[in-house]
């Protein structure tokens, strides 16, 4: 083989191998439709009530309940009572698991959206066999939000609208006071 074949054994390589790279990225490019209507959440109920109850902290709670309190600088103030405080059923729980992990992206996501504000004024709090709470994901419900802690951990995908499904559901447990408004509910 001449220095001159190889040359151009060379260039049809490149060349055969860049388009071939290219091509793939535009396709998957084109593949790749950021659908808006993928981040909404869709109802699927994937997993039965016992495969909910699996999930951190719901498998260690003795109680789960749900609050509402004053906000104090974007936070709850430690020692702070609740305003209300309703300890959840085992039927409401069941409720509660069907919603927060029965609820799931309806296709492929490639961007979390950010949250521009966290004002919350309810939670979920997880109390322990000591009657002492160890877990808790305060919900805002203006921005649509949860925070967690002390550990994070998460109620299933993420997807767009699912903190104002919590809405209907803290009113239907008897919570008057926070969701979407600091303001108590009408009463219907």
């Amino acid at each position: 083989m001449t220095i001159r074949s190889a040359g151009v054994f060379f260039w049809i390589a490149a060349v055969f191998l860049v388009a071939n790279c290219f091509g793939q990225d535009k396709m998957k490019r084109a593949e790749r439709k950021d659908d808006p209507d993928n981040y909404r959440c869709y109802y699927r109920p994937k997993f039965s009530a016992k495969e909910r109850m699996k999930n951190y902290p719901f498998n260690v709670a003795a109680q789960v309940v749900l609050t509402s309190y004053e906000l104090d600088f974007m936070a709850k103030k430690e020692g702070t009572p609740d305003l209300e405080r309703i300890v959840l059923s085992k039927i409401q729980i069941d409720s509660l698991t069907d919603l927060l992990f029965n609820n799931f992206y309806k296709g492929e996501i490639w961007r979390i959206e950010g949250v521009g504000c966290f004002q919350p004024r309810n939670a979920i709090v997880f109390v322990d066999a000591a009657g002492k709470e160890f877990e808790r994901a305060d919900v805002c419900f203006e921005c649509l939000n949860y925070h967690t802690g002390p550990t994070e951990f998460k109620f299933g995908d993420d997807c767009k609208y699912k903190m104002s499904l919590l809405d209907p559901f803290f009113a239907s447990c008897g919570i008057k006071i926070g969701p979407r408004s600091n303001k108590p509910r009408e009463q219907h």
